[in-house]
């Protein structure tokens, strides 16, 4: 058995994984195409959120989400999905993320969901996808019901 592999990420500190744990993205990110391989970190205080931290550099990480927990309705397209999957593999290997960005009121803190993170968790590659839905930003609110109760609470 290998072990356990470790990587510095300035957010996390020092953190393990095993080889198998990397994500690779052939293309890197949008804004970091030279970043290409990742590895998903959380805790169990953090859930449902993760970093994705870059094993290219400690200063890279972002915070994401499964963007279905916030956004049921939420979708890439079935299609995208396959061919993100491979046509010889079913989709429930797929996952999907959202890039989060938080304010510094928590309650106004966005998901990205014009550019999420897809992973085929079977063969540990991933892409970042640019959607072109006019539904979705780059910055939707993730509680943007809990942001109207708040806000009518306080004018009501």
């Amino acid at each position: 058995m290998v072990g356990r592999l470790k990587a510095r990420c300035n957010r996390l500190g020092l953190v393990e994984y095993e080889e198998r744990d990397i994500l690779t993205f052939p293309d890197g990110l949008v804004g970091f195409p030279d970043h290409k391989q990742f590895i998903l970190c959380g805790e169990q205080d953090l859930k449902p959120f993760q970093w994705l931290v870059s094993l290219e550099s400690p200063d890279l990480s972002f915070l994401v989400v499964d963007p279905y927990l916030f956004f049921p309705d939420y979708s890439i397209g079935r299609e995208r999905m396959l061919d993100l999957a491979g046509r010889g593999e079913e989709v429930h290997y797929v996952r999907i993320f959202a890039i989060v960005t938080i304010d510094e009121d928590f309650i106004r803190s966005t998901a990205n969901l014009l550019g999420p993170l897809v992973v085929n968790l079977a063969s540990r590659r991933g892409r970042q996808l640019v959607l072109d839905d006019t539904r979705y930003t780059t910055r939707h609110l993730l509680f943007r019901k809990l942001l109207d109760d708040v806000e009518k609470a306080e004018t009501g």
